[in-house]
């Protein structure tokens, strides 16, 4: 909300418009901003209603609140911010265990055709060996 907007809602409802000091727009609009009885869609009219009400006093007491909303409002946006960026970490470390997984399956996927071109060259030797007599059995007859 701009000052001049204050300045003007006020007129409206009030006939005169405020006399307002840097100080005094300075609570207008933390409280504006902070206090969590002011709401985002009808926030104008609410400040001017309790501007029309109590005066500056009004909204002096209510700094405190409107203090305590903003503390919290910062604690939860520093936890959010740590959140997200635990979050980013462990996707990237997720997606570094991916990349070592596929890697490691490529390398079993070699090492079991390896072994299976063992395991033929083997069998050939093996049936070769078995294909070859140490001596002549129609010799023996």
């Amino acid at each position: 909300m701009m000052q001049h907007e204050f300045e003007e809602m006020v007129k409206e409802k009030t006939g005169k418009t405020p006399t307002l000091t840097r100080e005094a727009w300075s609570v207008i609009q933390y409280v504006y901003s902070w206090h969590p009885s002011i709401s985002d869609v009808s926030g104008k009219k609410e400040i001017v209603d309790i501007w029309q009400k109590g005066g500056i006093q009004a909204m002096v007491a209510m700094i405190p609140c409107a203090t305590a909303t903003r503390t919290q409002i910062d604690t939860i946006e520093k936890v959010r911010d740590s959140f997200y960026a635990a979050q980013a970490k462990k996707k990237d470390e997720l997606n570094k265990l991916k990349l070592e997984r596929k890697l490691l399956d490529e390398q079993m996927a070699g090492i079991s055709l390896d072994l299976v071109d063992m395991a033929k060259s083997y069998q050939d030797e093996i049936d070769t060996i078995k294909g070859v007599s140490l001596f002549n059995l129609d010799d023996l007859t």
